[in-house]
C-alpha cells in the first residue's frame, strides 16, 4: 500500500474542495436561470392580451381570431406571448405577418365522430374499485391499445407487478406537474431525464411506443421521482447544460437522432462541474 505524505493528502482535499465549489457554483447558476425563466414567463403571461387577465375572456363570443403557428413572424410571436394581439375590432386571421380582416365569423368546423373503441372485454379483466371523483381523476378508456399496454407494463395482469419503477403503477398516490415549480436543482432535473429515459426503454422493450410524451403525461411519486403515464403549449426554453440533450433529439431526419442508450450516456455525462 502506498503511503501518502502530508502534502499529497493536503493536495487531495484541496482538489476535492475546489471541485465541490465549482459544482456548487454551476448548480447555483442553473437554479438562477430556472428561476429567471419562470419569472419571465409569468410576466409575459400576466401582460399578454391574448387571454385573461389582461385580454378578453374566452367565453365572450364577440369575435373570431385565428393565428397560424409560424415561427419568427407576428402570429408565432403572439402565440409565444412575445407580442400582443393588434388592436383590431371584429374577426380577423393572422398568418405569419399577414393580417386578414374577415367580414363575418367563419362557420364552425364539422364535428368529428367519436372514434372510441369497444373496450368492455378488457375493462372486465380489471379489478373494480370505488373512488371519490372529487379527489381522483377519472379517465374513460378510449382505445384498446391503452389498456393492453398498461396490462403489459404490469406483467400481463392487474393488479400485477409493474416492470419498471418509472412506469405508472396499477395503484398508488401520484402527484401532477403542479408541484414542479418547487424544484430547480440541476441534479434533480438530470435525474428526472434519466428516469424518463429508463421508463421509455422499458416500454420499447415491450414493443410499446409512447405517442404523446410531454410533461403533462408524467406524474411524480411521493419521493419526487417521475413515472410515465398515458401510454398510448407554449414552448419552454431549456437552460444549459440540459439544452445539449434536447438539441440531440431534434434533427429532422430520424436516423440522425440518438437511441435511448446514446441519450442516456449523453445525460449521464452532464456534470455540475
Amino acid at each position: 500500500m502506498t503511503k501518502l505524505g502530508p502534502n499529497s493528502v493536503l493536495k487531495f482535499f484541496r482538489t476535492c474542495y475546489t471541485q465541490s465549489i465549482v459544482a456548487s457554483n454551476t448548480n447555483a447558476v442553473f437554479n438562477q436561470e430556472v428561476t429567471r425563466l419562470r419569472a419571465d414567463y409569468q410576466r409575459k403571461r400576466d401582460a399578454t392580451n391574448l387571454f385573461p387577465p389582461a385580454g378578453q375572456p374566452f367565453e365572450d363570443g364577440g369575435r373570431y381570431v385565428r393565428l397560424s403557428h409560424i415561427s419568427g413572424a407576428l402570429s408565432g410571436d403572439i402565440l409565444r406571448i412575445e407580442r400582443n394581439l393588434p388592436s383590431i375590432e371584429g374577426h380577423f386571421e393572422i398568418a405569419g405577418d399577414v393580417v386578414c380582416i374577415l367580414e363575418q365569423c367563419p362557420d364552425h368546423p364539422p364535428l368529428i365522430d367519436d372514434d372510441f373503441e369497444d373496450v368492455s372485454d378488457l375493462v372486465a379483466r380489471l379489478p373494480l374499485i370505488n373512488v371519490d371523483p372529487s379527489k381522483h381523476f377519472l379517465k374513460k378508456g378510449k382505445y384498446r391499445s391503452e389498456i393492453e399496454s398498461l396490462l403489459r407494463c404490469q406483467g400481463g395482469s392487474c393488479p400485477g407487478t409493474v416492470l419498471s419503477e418509472r412506469l405508472i403503477p396499477g395503484f398508488g398516490k401520484l402527484r401532477t406537474r403542479a408541484v414542479l415549480a418547487s424544484f430547480s436543482s440541476l441534479n434533480i432535473y438530470r435525474r428526472w431525464i434519466l428516469d424518463i429515459i429508463d421508463g421509455l426503454a422499458c416500454l420499447h422493450s415491450l414493443g410499446i411506443l409512447h405517442r404523446d410524451l410531454r410533461i403533462d403525461n408524467c406524474l411524480l411519486t411521493e419521493d419526487d421521482r417521475p413515472v410515465v403515464c398515458d401510454i398510448e403549449g407554449l414552448p419552454w426554453p431549456v437552460p444549459q447544460p440540459l439544452q445539449a440533450a434536447v438539441d440531440a433529439c431534434m434533427p429532422e431526419m430520424p436516423n440522425d437522432r440518438p437511441t435511448l442508450v446514446q441519450l442516456r450516456e449523453k445525460v449521464e455525462n452532464i456534470r455540475e462541474d
